[in-house]
């Protein structure tokens, strides 16, 4: 074994198997990406959770480490550890749940991101799905996006992504999420635009997935709103689609000088028009004002065996509801399962509210 390779071995010791992984595949990375730097000695790092990052860190970059662990560098489970990474933060996702790990880095004289995720068994890629927005977004909503510098796949078949660092804060609250609402809403729309609008049938959307999984969701809802929404997705009318970010979250949402900027795009895909909008209707302080924006900005005439805007978001949040048992299945003992508990009970009014149900 090669002297590198045991030192890089040794320095295990003080590190969780995630923590290792994490650093093995940045090392791995940044050895096989042009525009990222490397590193020609071990560095000290500090390890606590899901995170590894440099003691002395730009205040930049703070950003990135999860609120809860922004202050609490100096307790008794900060683990010193030396790595032979150039990486001045190492995040792992909050939802790492499969063999191969899942996480962001940021470099900070550099000014650039590394995010690697693998894919999924049915070979799906997120990092793929981002470098093809790249392609539409650029074109169609220039500056929406951070640019692209390079992309590939290292050990066991790990893609990455690396892109230069945006100086921004994420919307981290439902407030400052609701005051973007109508930014937001005029960017999507924009992609929606550039790149095109067609109606497809419910069922080809979704294919017949949702019909089962609607069965399991159906016993959840109240009497009502379980028979309009069953008979609203048993119509099979068609809805509008087009390009989505497919995680419009608060926390990929970045405030700049310049205006907003989406990251996180390995969700993207062509979907309902609405997918994006109604993330922003399920997280909004304000569901009222922001169902009314959404509605103002992505209605129209309604044509024949076609859903109105309100159907089409209440389908959305349907879709997204049918879902959540699924993955509460998936994140059983996840610190984080809990979160999906409370998103369910939530969906459940939005829907409500998008076919104007009433309390």
């Amino acid at each position: 074994m090669a002297k590198t390779t045991r030192q890089w071995m040794a320095r295990r010791r003080n590190l969780t198997e995630r923590q290792y992984l994490a650093l093995a595949a940045v090392r791995a990375a940044e050895r096989a990406e042009t525009s990222l730097p490397q590193s020609r000695r071990a560095v000290r790092l500090l390890a606590l959770d899901r995170v590894m990052r440099r003691p002395q860190l730009d205040d930049r970059l703070e950003v990135i480490i999860p609120a809860p662990l922004r202050l609490a560098w100096h307790g008794p489970d900060v683990q010193e550890v030396r790595a032979g990474v150039a990486a001045d933060a190492v995040v792992i996702g909050k939802f790492d749940i499969r063999d191969s790990v899942r996480l962001r880095a940021a470099y900070a004289d550099e000014g650039v991101t590394l995010a690697i995720q693998p894919p999924r068994p049915d070979s799906w890629s997120g990092i793929a799905r981002a470098v093809e927005a790249h392609g539409i977004v650029d074109r169609h909503a220039p500056g929406l996006m951070p640019r692209l510098l390079g992309h590939g796949v290292v050990r066991d078949e790990l893609p990455y992504l690396v892109e230069a660092w945006v100086d921004g804060h994420p919307l981290i609250s439902a407030e400052s999420l609701d005051e973007a609402a109508s930014e937001i809403l005029e960017a999507i729309g924009s992609i929606h635009r550039g790149y095109g609008v067609t109606r497809v049938p419910v069922g080809e959307c979704w294919g017949g997935g949702l019909v089962h999984r609607w069965a399991e969701t159906v016993e959840i809802l109240s009497p009502d709103l379980a028979t309009v929404a069953t008979d609203m997705i048993s119509r099979d009318h068609t809805l509008r689609c087009s390009r989505s970010h497919g995680d419009m979250v608060a926390s990929n949402i970045l405030r700049t000088g310049d205006g907003i900027v989406l990251v996180d795009w390995e969700n993207a895909s062509v979907a309902p028009i609405m997918r994006d909008a109604a993330k922003l209707h399920l997280y909004s302080a304000t569901p009222e004002k922001t169902l009314r924006l959404i509605i103002e900005a992505m209605g129209e005439a309604t044509p024949a065996r076609a859903y109105t805007p309100r159907e089409e978001l209440a389908l959305v949040h349907a879709q997204l509801l049918s879902l959540n048992s699924r993955r509460r299945a998936e994140l059983e003992g996840h610190p984080r399962s809990d979160v999906y508990k409370e998103q369910a009970r939530r969906q459940v009014v939005r829907m409500r509210e998008a076919l104007q149900l009433g309390a």
